[in-house]
Order: structure tokens, then C-alpha cells, then sequence
């Protein structure tokens, strides 16, 4: 499935991106946050039906992904990690 990558800079610019599937939305979720200032915490950025978005933020930033269904409309729920 289909899956949005929402990053930036918290309150302003940001950017999103449709990634084509779930493994390479979490790898860049994961590396975005750490660029970002995340800590060396291995949280997952996994993604499902039941917990469609999952999220990290930071005071400055954020990072978030979330699966879209096969309309490509984003699906309510989301988790904060």
C-alpha cells in the first residue's frame, strides 16, 4: 500500500511525499527523524490497518507516515511515538 511522508519544520515549511510502499516509507521515517535530532531510541514506524499513522515531533520538527487506502485518501487514526 500506498504511504504519506510528511516532514518539516514544525509551524513551518514542510514537505510531503507519497512513498510507493511501507518498508521504504518507514527506512526514510526513521532516518528523517534522526537527522532531525531524534535519539538513538529504535522506535517502530510500523504502520497498519488498526494504526494507520504514526508520528514523531520534536520542539522544532516533525516527521510523520501514514497509510493511505487504495483511493489514496488517508486513513483517520494515528499514533505518536
Amino acid at each position: 500500500m500506498k504511504v504519506l511522508l510528511r516532514y518539516g519544520i514544525r509551524g513551518g515549511r514542510n514537505s510531503e511525499v507519497i512513498i510507493p510502499d511501507e518498508k521504504s516509507a518507514q527506512i526514510l521515517a526513521h532516518g528523517l527523524s534522526f537527522v532531525f535530532g531524534r535519539d538513538g531510541e529504535n522506535k517502530d514506524w510500523k504502520i497498519s490497518k488498526k494504526s494507520p499513522r504514526v508520528s514523531w515531533e520534536s520542539s522544532t520538527y516533525f516527521v510523520s507516515i501514514q497509510l493511505l487506502d487504495k483511493n489514496g485518501k488517508e486513513y483517520p487514526n494515528f499514533e505518536v511515538i
